[in-house]
């Protein structure tokens, strides 16, 4: 007699190709930012792979069956609508704004293609793009940064030593990925190693001034030491998180700026520094170095409401003076006046998205930030173990939105977002307590 048919081993192959599949696409995207075409301004290898290959992930069914996707997008529409209405407002060039309707456009589809292809395996399947990252900007270089890495020429150790800003653009790219893979598989047997690694190598980027990189590092070092049993999330591990995280941050800011002022005095940091009335306040560092918020102020007077339109320039180069005057750059400013064409200073999302969408895209923006700490939230619940990723995805992502260019939005919030959105996505395995228990981290955004 012949047993009864059954389609488990079939199912159980497809499914397996279909992870091998996932797994080849999340290694295609993470080594195409190496390579780029022009085409009205750059487009990169894993814009073009999400672009031809996005239709056979159902994407219109994703959509429709997750909420935080949906919410991410309609804050991507928004910044986009207030980018055109300014830009029709304002009479911007066409070339100019088609390059800005770009980045929410590309975003949202890249977003799309990352959450598809992440699948119900996100952590596992993200383990493939960040090696493939590691590799691709270690081998070949990064084409957003335009370097090569270390099998191209021109660029070496000594280099990266007399220019500060090499590391930011040819080492943290292959940097933080491997940082990250190491520290997620040393959280739990090493996990003193694993603090020591990412502790020094937030001192090693913090000493470049790679600054950003360096909370990275230590935020995924604090999330390592605060959370002890991934598989739970008590109250009082977040409150230790914030707790620790605060004042240790600041005992090492501390002695950051005590490092460049005695030890490298002549560095970018040093400098930096000085220009401080109260150095070892860390809040006026960031206005020394982000100072587009000095600025912002006097921009957002002008126009408020409707916005300067995209890539709007500073005609009479009076907020790159007032720049110049916060960064003590005034000499330089001078000596370069009417020499080149100056933009307003937009080195954020969020002002980006205002100064150039009005307030439309300023909405858009908000929503934005808010979804985002909702998902990070939710994916905390969803899967504790993923701790040290989702760590150095919101903090990385936390910091773009305020502190990075609004390109972000299509080179790095994507991977971030969607890998956020795809863990949030998996059934809970546990059941969120009340009192002592685990907590439902989202009740606190």
């Amino acid at each position: 007699m012949n047993a009864p048919p059954t389609h488990f081993g079939s199912s159980a192959a497809r499914h397996g190709l279909r992870n091998r599949r996932l797994a080849l696409l999340m290694l295609l995207f993470g080594a195409g930012w190496a390579f780029s075409v022009s085409f009205f301004g750059a487009i990169y290898g894993s814009e073009l792979l999400a672009i031809a290959l996005l239709p056979t992930l159902k994407p219109l069914r994703l959509i429709r069956t997750n909420a935080n996707l949906r919410c991410v997008l309609t804050a991507y529409g928004l910044i986009l609508l207030g980018l055109v209405v300014s830009d029709i407002a304002n009479a911007t060039a066409f070339d100019l704004a088609l390059k800005a309707w770009a980045i929410p456009i590309f975003a949202a589809v890249l977003l799309i293609f990352v959450t598809a292809a992440l699948g119900k395996d996100p952590i596992s399947n993200l383990k493939y793009y960040l090696f493939a990252s590691f590799l691709a900007n270690l081998l070949l270089g990064n084409a957003a940064y335009r370097v090569t890495g270390v099998g191209g020429s021109g660029i070496n150790w000594a280099d990266i030593s007399a220019n500060e800003n090499l590391m930011k653009v040819a080492v943290v790219p292959f940097l933080m990925p491997l940082l990250a893979l190491t520290i997620f598989h040393l959280r739990e047997r090493r996990r003193l190693v694993a603090q020591l690694i990412a502790l020094g190598a937030a001192a090693f980027l913090f000493a470049h001034d790679a600054r950003s990189a360096g909370l990275i590092a230590f935020a995924m070092a604090m999330a390592v030491k605060a959370f002890r049993r991934p598989s739970q999330v008590h109250a009082k591990q977040l409150f230790r998180l914030l707790g620790v995280g605060l004042v240790a941050g600041y005992l090492a800011y501390a002695g950051y700026v005590y490092y460049s002022f005695n030890y490298n005095p002549d560095g970018h940091n040093a400098s930096q520094l000085s220009l401080v009335e109260h150095p070892y306040n860390p809040v006026m560092l960031l206005g020394i170095g982000r100072p587009e918020w000095l600025v912002a102020p006097e921009v957002l007077a002008g126009r408020p409401i409707v916005g300067y339109g995209s890539w709007a320039e500073d005609k009479d180069q009076s907020f790159a003076l007032i720049r110049a005057i916060a960064t003590d750059t005034v000499d330089i400013y001078y000596t370069t006046f009417g020499e080149r064409n100056y933009w307003i200073p937009t080195h954020s999302v969020v002002l980006a998205s205002w100064i150039w969408g009005g307030l439309i895209g300023l909405f858009g923006a908000l929503l934005l930030v808010v979804a985002f700490l909702r998902i990070a939230a939710k994916a905390l619940n969803a899967r504790p173990e993923a701790i040290v990723f989702i760590v150095y995805f919101s903090t990385g992502l936390l910091w773009d939105l305020f502190f990075s260019p609004i390109q972000s939005l299509r080179l790095t919030a994507p991977i971030a977002l969607g890998f956020l959105i795809a863990v949030a996505a998996l059934p809970s395995r546990r059941a969120p307590r009340l009192g002592s228990g685990p907590i439902d981290v989202r009740a606190a955004i």
